[in-house]
């Protein structure tokens, strides 16, 4: 007993793996696809996002200021609070970057200032420069022996820095004769508060600390033996006092809440913020490139269009003259039967580049080049297609057909009533390897329609001009690849059961 369970649990393991197995496969075999499919449905902006993302992403926007513009999301205690760019590219405030001797000399041994003073880790971000409410202008960079008085407060703000490194800062505000600073935004006349974030590596007492400018530089030499000054700054917090440099200075961009002024995250380079989105679909990518853009290289209606009737009109040409030739050397006696189907199959040997030329010389001399037509017309006829028709036709019993004609059926109705409605899968199966030809075809129709002619163009001519065109839009070039691929896929999943259906019967018969 234990042993027949034992055995029934390996069977259930083994079968378990092989479907693992199998559904990792499947995804990753369908996974290319997928990412194409969601990818159209991005806009161009969700492109930039690094690292990529799967699902399409849409930044909100709010109303602030009678215009709707981007919101921006920082942690601020655990808690995620969106804001906006305060002024646009105007009011930015200069902010000095502090680290410690150790730290910018560990960066200056391995390359020169320009590059070594932009690295090391921030332990402090303080403005050097201001204009008060009441007009007076502070420049703490340039007034040695200047204190800057620092009041704590609860929020804890996460900040990437140029080399993408982030790092949680404690938020002080800036206080001036016991009164919070305050710089006032010009355009919009918003008075907003100056803080100064310090980071974890920096110790001190209690909730209040000075931060000084000595007036003193210290002297540098970077990997090339090149020196350079750096101001050094004090952090004095209770009895405890912290030497300092400013490695490097910058603007950065004000961002507030627009629900609460008071709520103010400076912060640079813009392109390290979070953004605050959403998913959202980009439905409208479809309309753009189905018609509604305004160019012309956007538009792939028309030659949708062109590419559903070329295709469509090749698949039936095929099938009805591979079904009629199919019968006529499988079930009509003639002579040279055999020998004329021999040289007709042969003739799939012959490589498409070799015709190309005297099929180009016949199209001119019809004057059917440069027109829709010519790509239908040469290739409604198939050798494969008749060779797959007669190797099925010859397993029907000859029973059935000597049956339907004794009671007077013609060979067009034995064809039209007996052996098309039996053949349902082998049709299916051909007319699934035709469309697929037929809709991905692009070598003749780059041949045989020109540049010029847009209203002839098919969908594999109008991508390559989409792409080419509007690389810098790949939202837009993916959502043409998607309406070129989507089509054949649907058109295989709805027919799968004749195509297998096809497959298994030619390999019990033929």
């Amino acid at each position: 007993m234990q042993k027949e369970q034992n055995h029934v649990l390996k069977v259930w393991a083994s079968r378990g793996c092989i479907h693992l197995i199998l559904l990792t496969v499947g995804f990753l075999m369908l996974f290319p696809f997928l990412y194409m499919l969601l990818a159209s449905l991005k806009n161009n902006q969700d492109f930039a996002a690094n690292p990529r993302r799967l699902l399409p992403f849409t930044q909100l926007t709010t109303d602030y200021n009678g215009a709707q513009v981007p919101l921006y999301s920082f942690e601020v205690n655990g808690k995620e609070r969106d804001a906006v760019i305060a002024n646009g590219d105007k009011d930015k405030i200069e902010f000095g970057y502090l680290t410690t001797r150790n730290l910018l000399e560990a960066e200056l041994k391995l390359d020169s200032h320009a590059n070594a003073r932009r690295r090391p880790e921030v332990l402090m971000i303080f403005p050097l420069g201001w204009v008060a409410n009441d007009g007076t202008t502070f420049e703490l960079d340039k007034s040695p022996g200047v204190e800057l008085t620092l009041s704590q407060t609860s929020e804890q703000v996460k900040l990437t820095d140029r080399n993408n490194r982030t790092n949680e800062f404690a938020v002080y505000g800036v206080m001036h004769e016991g009164q919070p600073e305050t710089t006032i935004l010009s355009e919009q006349n918003l008075e907003v508060p100056l803080y100064v974030y310090r980071a974890d590596g920096l110790k001190s007492s209690g909730n209040e600390a000075i931060l000084v400018n000595t007036g003193r530089e210290e002297t540098l030499l970077d990997k090339e033996g090149k020196d350079r000054d750096y101001p050094v700054y004090e952090l004095r917090s209770g009895n405890s006092v912290q030497e300092l440099l400013m490695a490097s200075n910058s603007t950065m961009t004000v961002f507030v809440d627009p629900k609460d002024t008071q709520f103010v995250v400076y912060t640079t380079p813009i392109e390290t913020v979070k953004a605050a989105e959403k998913v959202e679909f980009q439905l409208k990518n479809y309309d753009t490139v189905l018609g509604q853009g305004q160019e012309d290289s956007l538009k792939l209606d028309r030659p949708l269009v062109n590419t559903i009737l070329v295709t469509i009109s090749v698949v039936l040409g095929q099938i009805i003259t591979s079904v009629f030739g199919g019968y006529a050397f499988s079930r009509i006696e003639f002579k040279g039967r055999d020998t004329l189907f021999l040289a007709y199959l042969g003739s799939i040997m012959i490589p498409f580049v070799v015709l190309i030329v005297p099929m180009y010389k016949l199209m001119v001399a019809i004057g059917w080049n440069d027109k829709i037509v010519s790509l239908i017309v040469p290739w409604i006829f198939s050798a494969y297609g008749t060779f797959l028709m007669r190797q099925f036709f010859v397993t029907f019993p000859k029973e059935i057909e000597e049956a339907a004609l004794l009671d007077g059926c013609s060979r067009l109705r034995i064809l039209w009533r007996i052996f098309v409605p039996l053949s349902t899968p082998v049709i299916a199966t051909q007319g699934i390897f035709t469309f697929l030809y037929a809709w991905n075809s692009f070598i003749w129709p780059l041949v045989i329609i020109s540049t010029t002619n847009k209203n002839d163009h098919v969908l594999t001519l109008s991508l390559i001009t989409l792409s080419n065109i509007h690389a810098d839009k790949p939202n837009l070039v993916l959502t043409g690849a998607a309406v070129m691929i989507l089509p054949p896929i649907l058109v295989f999943i709805l027919a799968q059961k004749y195509f297998v259906e096809g497959i298994t019967s030619s390999g019990l018969k033929g």
